[in-house]
């Protein structure tokens, strides 16, 4: 009768975690020596030995460059509004890219929480390239956490789809973001406000749409994205005594529901054009 032999319990060296190779994949097991992997290591050896030596709902074994291009698929359709990609997609496209030049052909399942404060080190000591705007800038320690948290977030995501084990997400997610002044990461000084004077002197200059513009952000205090996205027929201007107009935020609303947008008519709106153009829709 042929001896039937049991895989053997291992330890990978980079990053101290225990596996076992069955039929060609590395399962991870958790802490290499401790008890918790070494139950994990029988218990993953009784399901191979029950099911005539075949692994069974084993997470698939994927390396980091599968693991991004498998999200990123997700992610492209996921973080959309309007059906147009949102911001979000082009910012975990930066964050991963930390991974990736990590190591993209590591296995997924065995990165720990040394490779996640290897990246993290990675990213306080980044500087902007040459030949690059910002050249030998650093990134600020608010912009490394949310990098960080989105690559977190993507373990996460793989956890739950069977692509990695799930204790990695687990296991990196224990990193404390970055504190302030506990970190060599600097924080970027606030940007205040532009003063009235200046806005004033800058005006003359400006085509009388840009500065219709920047008095009406002025005045009410929108994002850049809300007034370079208004469109002439989302202001209701139906009362013409009322003292102010009511602008319709459809495109910005959330849970379906339509925002609304009110502010009053100072004395210097005549000074607008009489017709603002619509905006250029956006190629989708």
């Amino acid at each position: 009768m042929t001896e039937v032999k049991i895989p053997k319990y291992c330890c990978h060296k980079r990053s101290g975690r225990a596996y076992v190779t069955i039929n060609g994949k590395q399962i991870p097991l958790g802490v290499y020596g401790t008890r918790a992997s070494r139950e994990e290591y029988d218990r993953v050896i009784a399901e191979f030995l029950a099911n005539h030596r075949q692994t069974k709902n084993a997470p698939a074994q994927r390396t980091i460059a599968e693991m991004v291009d498998l999200f990123l698929d997700h992610a492209e359709v996921y973080y959309r509004k309007n059906n147009v990609l949102t911001s979000e997609y082009s910012e975990f496209c930066y964050s991963l890219q930390f991974l990736l030049n990590y190591n993209s052909d590591m296995l997924a399942s065995t990165f720990s929480i040394t490779d996640f404060e290897a990246i993290q080190r990675q990213m306080i000591d980044y500087r902007v390239p040459e030949g690059k705007p910002h050249a030998g800038k650093a990134m600020c320690r608010s912009t490394i956490n949310r990098r960080l948290s989105r690559i977190v977030r993507v373990f996460k995501w793989a956890g739950s789809k069977k692509i990695v084990n799930p204790s990695v997400y687990h296991e990196i997610s224990l990193i404390e973001r970055l504190k302030k002044g506990r970190t060599p990461a600097k924080d970027h000084k606030k940007i205040k406000p532009v003063s009235d004077d200046i806005v004033e002197k800058t005006l003359p200059f400006c085509s009388p749409l840009i500065a219709a513009m920047i008095r009406i952000q002025h005045l009410t205090g929108m994002r850049p994205q809300d007034i370079t996205g208004l469109r002439y027929d989302q202001i209701d201007r139906s009362t013409a005594l009322s003292p102010s107009w009511v602008m319709n935020l459809s495109r910005w609303s959330r849970s379906g529901t339509i925002g609304r947008w009110r502010f009053y008519r100072p004395s210097r709106i005549p000074r607008f054009p009489s017709r603002i153009p619509s905006a250029p829709r956006r190629r989708r």
